[in-house]
């Protein structure tokens, strides 16, 4: 979303913006870092679009996907970052011919590694000023989880600590692609009844939380 993008393209210099794939591609540098900042829309399918795209334009060495989540892990609250250590698409079910839930056919993973190390160094980044940090798994479908239900079954059935509705897509991009990857998101709401009231409040703060984290990254590399 807007909100979660443009803090970074206003920090661009030597601006350049393209459009592909009906998506604004803004590439410049920060902090003398060559960037490349994009929107991809809400959802898997956009998100997954953005990402090949900008693989095949640009080529970056990594791509990092920052944002806001909901809260799976009990632990969580409005503000802590969760970096992903591996992504699952929650909504792929073959459980019919026997498969595991979350199971991605023809690659046979249920938990997708995030490749490379800005994972980890975007986590201890975080650490360091001062940020309530988790690390671990995010949870992804084409769905705003709003039920204790289905929050209780991703901390079951996945070990999930947040959900969201692009990582999971941007790092099987990624994956397919051999392109590092990280995601960053903060924590905006609590994933079950109250989440809508929360997402509404702490979208904005939550957000910034996360760029922060990404523009700190982007700094020392």
């Amino acid at each position: 979303m807007s909100v979660e993008v443009d803090k970074l393209k206003s920090l661009i210099e030597d601006k350049t913006t393209s459009l592909c794939s009906g998506i604004e591609f803004v590439s410049g540098n920060i902090n003398g870092k060559s960037v490349v900042v994009a929107k991809c829309g809400i959802g898997k399918v956009f998100a997954a679009v953005c990402t090949q795209t900008m693989v095949l334009k640009f080529s970056p060495d990594v791509i990092i996907n920052t944002g806001v989540a909901g809260a799976v892990s009990p632990g969580l609250q409005p503000g802590d970052i969760v970096v992903a250590k591996d992504t699952v698409q929650y909504d792929m079910d073959t459980t019919a011919f026997g498969d595991p839930p979350g199971l991605i056919s023809g690659l046979d993973i249920v938990h997708m590694p995030c490749m490379g190390s800005a994972s980890n160094d975007i986590a201890e980044y975080a650490k360091e000023k001062g940020i309530n940090t988790f690390y671990g798994t995010l949870a992804c479908a084409d769905r705003f989880v709003s039920d204790k239900s289905t929050k209780n079954m991703l901390k079951e059935k996945f070990y999930a600590l947040a959900c969201d509705m692009e990582s999971g897509s941007i790092n099987h991009v990624c994956y397919l692609n051999k392109t590092p990857c990280a995601v960053v998101r903060a924590i905006s709401d609590t994933a079950d009844g109250g989440s809508v009231d929360d997402y509404t409040k702490f979208l904005r703060e939550s957000a910034q939380k996360a760029v922060e984290v990404v523009l700190e990254y982007i700094d020392k590399h």
